[in-house]
């Protein structure tokens, strides 16, 4: 609170904090909406009002992954140790129930580093032109895979979504192979990682379906992502990818 009695009313882990509590952020805490009226980095404090809007705010970040170790492997099935560097770059606000997009802004954060867990699946290189729909659209393909195991992994490990990320590499820095990584958000990762390894025939076969099932044309927010996002191919891509999961 930002009177002159102030007090706290919530705390946030480190790297957490860009994407919660940037300015102009809408951050919810028991069920009541506080804006963001700035985030003191240096002083570990983010000064909020309470306020009432129709709106949530949806922060967008780039991470920079590599891998520091493979703790088990299977062929292309991998979990370690992983180091993410993640900058906030842009938010936008969502209205609640529609779920459209109603506004947006860009954002100076500062970079943090975490060591975690991740699970991978690594694909190898000329699996675009194998499967038909190319290397021009490996990228969209990946980014459709990645959008929708994000949706059903934490199903599978009863978690919180915010709890995994997953991001995909055209050309991983590690095995110079396209790549999904799904990682742990905790630093140095509660086990959700090794669990996805030993359950990754699961997830790769429910998200298939959820794909198959979904009435959508080219994407959408509740499969692979919408089309501006992966392009008209990414949801038939992600089909004919899920080939090659094992």
């Amino acid at each position: 609170n930002t009177s002159n009695g102030n007090r706290v009313i919530g705390e946030v882990d480190y790297f957490s904090a860009p994407m919660l509590l940037h300015p102009e952020a809408i951050y919810i805490h028991l069920a009541n909406q506080y804006q963001v009226l700035e985030l003191d980095w240096e002083g570990k404090k983010a000064y909020v009002k309470e306020d009432k809007v129709d709106y949530y705010t949806d922060a967008e970040t780039k991470a920079d992954l590599k891998v520091i170790e493979i703790n088990q492997e299977s062929g292309p099935l991998n979990w370690g140790e992983v180091s993410i560097t993640n900058v906030t770059v842009l938010f936008k606000k969502i209205k609640f129930e529609t779920h459209e997009n109603v506004g947006s802004g860009k954002l100076a954060m500062p970079e943090i580093e975490m060591h975690t867990t991740s699970f991978w699946q690594e694909f190898h290189e000329d699996i675009g032109d194998e499967l038909g729909f190319g290397r021009a659209n490996l990228g969209a393909s990946l980014r459709g895979m990645a959008n929708v195991l994000q949706i059903v992994a934490p199903i599978y490990l009863m978690c919180d979504h915010r709890d995994l990320r997953a991001v995909s590499q055209v050309k991983s820095v590690f095995a110079e192979k396209p790549t999904i990584y799904i990682y742990e958000t905790v630093p140095g990762g509660v086990g959700y990682a090794q669990k996805l390894f030993r359950v990754a025939p699961e997830i790769f076969a429910a998200a298939k379906q959820l794909v198959r099932d979904c009435d959508c044309e080219s994407g959408c927010p509740s499969c692979v992502g919408p089309e501006i996002e992966v392009g008209r191919e990414g949801k038939t891509g992600w089909e004919s990818s899920t080939k090659m999961e094992h």
